[in-house]
């Protein structure tokens, strides 16, 4: 992995590179020098530092006086993420010798998060490096597999750069490191812009489809880890607000309870304050809907036959989207629901 930085260039073409052509496929690099022992050189990390601190100097630069906390964070975000990846790899090829007997500990032991979590304090950004993150991380580089269970759910959201529908899947796993944390996945993390927003409601959906799945979230709790998988790589800026979270619950929940949900069944709802699912807002409903009803899978297969709404509002907007039949209530499992379908897909209201 050659990442020197040659000064001479414009600032803006620096960045450039650094975002367009390094960042996306720096944890790759990192992962072949760990498996090929490069990373056993004795000057390898020592120079990947070196080259990640000249690039946090191009941050500073374009941060400058930058008063918005949202952009801000967007510009600093991929430098503490790098930061903290090549301080797992460090950790994956040749453990400190502080850490060699944390991580030699079991990952159901109490004090390996602890203990962790204490070292991390001394990594810089350390805010940045999670328990559940940094020993996910340094598994991966090491090619270890550590899910308890793996599912993946269906989103749907839209491309700003021209307001189309995206259907993409959520992948949601339960790790068992027992620190409580929930992260992007490490192979990822660099690769996609998420806003807070975003993040904060795949967040709030792991607190609540704990609590729903009747997990513990003191003594060994679980570790939650999510990514996306987003079709022919599209523009994931499209990727914000809150309307992922009901589907990220749903996913969630069937993740931690060790089952596998109906794969033809997506939610187009959110989360609230209080846990409660709820609709979203209009704008977007009618090119997520369609997006939904036309998407197929590698078979050619169309991927769903239930679109799940939280409010009466998105009923309609769904329904009138796709020109579906008039509305009939009917009971299933002791739940009343609104439905209205054509011969192929349904849209549903939970009463």
């Amino acid at each position: 992995m050659n990442i020197e930085m040659d000064c001479s260039k414009p600032y803006e073409k620096l960045m450039s590179e650094w975002n367009s052509q390094i960042i996306p496929r720096f944890f790759q690099d990192l992962q072949r020098a760990v498996s090929s022992q490069r990373g056993l050189e004795s000057d390898f990390f020592e120079k990947r530092v070196n080259d990640l601190m000249d690039w946090k100097v191009l941050i500073d630069y374009e941060i400058g006086d930058e008063k918005d906390p949202e952009r801000k964070k967007r510009i600093q975000q991929p430098w503490e993420f790098a930061y903290g990846t090549l301080w797992c790899a460090k950790q994956a090829i040749g453990p400190d010798e502080e850490l060699k007997t944390i991580l030699a500990l079991a990952d159901h032991d109490p004090l390996k998060p602890l203990l962790l979590a204490l070292n991390l304090k001394k990594t810089e950004p350390s805010e940045k490096i999670n328990v559940g993150w940094a020993l996910n991380c340094i598994d991966t580089f090491k090619n270890i597999s550590q899910e308890w269970h793996t599912v993946k759910v269906g989103i749907a959201s839209v491309d700003p750069s021209n307001n189309s529908g995206i259907v993409s899947a959520l992948e949601l796993s339960v790790l068992p490191y027992g620190s409580g944390s929930w992260f992007h996945h490490p192979e990822e993390v660099l690769k996609h812009s998420i806003t807070s927003d975003f993040e904060k409601s795949i967040h709030k959906a792991f607190q609540v489809a704990q609590q729903l799945a009747g997990r513990p979230t003191k003594e060994n709790p679980p570790d939650g880890r999510w990514r996306l998988h987003v079709p022919d790589d599209r523009n994931v800026t499209g990727f914000d607000g809150e309307s992922a979270s009901g589907a990220a619950a749903r996913g969630w929940y069937y993740a931690l309870k060790g089952t596998i949900p109906d794969d033809g069944v997506i939610v187009l709802a959110q989360i609230d304050e209080n846990g409660v699912l709820t609709g979203v807002g209009k704008e977007g409903i009618e090119a997520k809907t369609k997006a939904i009803a036309n998407a197929k899978d590698e078979k050619g297969r169309y991927r769903f036959d239930t679109i799940v709404v939280a409010s009466e509002e998105n009923f309609k907007e769904a329904v009138e989207a796709l020109n579906l039949g008039d509305p009939f209530v009917d009971e299933f499992d002791g739940q009343k629901r609104k439905i209205s379908r054509n011969d192929r897909i349904r849209v549903l209201l939970p009463l």
